[in-house]
């Protein structure tokens, strides 16, 4: 039996396309998608307590952070999405 997957915090609050944010709970080494603002987010599971991902590209403003397991997801709120950073040298997405 897996155990739900729950996202207590993340760190940090907001961030730019592409810059690495932390997600803290539990349950999170059987998590098979993260996403945030329902875009695919790329991540690795640290542990069974952490995972890292990567902010996607084509947000707005504050996002829900998901993670799904077998049979269950859990969203928690309040990322803030910056866009793409002015000093990366990437431009926005055209679609």
């Amino acid at each position: 039996m897996f155990r739900e997957a729950v996202i207590t915090t993340f760190f940090p609050g907001q961030g730019y396309v592409g810059d690495s944010i932390t997600l803290v709970g539990s349950g999170l080494s059987n998590v098979m998608i993260v996403t945030i603002a329902r875009r695919a987010a790329g991540f690795r599971i640290v542990s069974d307590a952490m995972i890292r991902a990567e902010v996607p590209p084509d947000g707005v403003n504050t996002f829900m952070i998901q993670v799904q397991g077998p049979g269950a997801f859990y969203s928690i709120g309040g990322f803030t999405y910056l866009g793409v950073n002015p000093n990366s040298g990437l431009t926005s997405s055209p679609y």
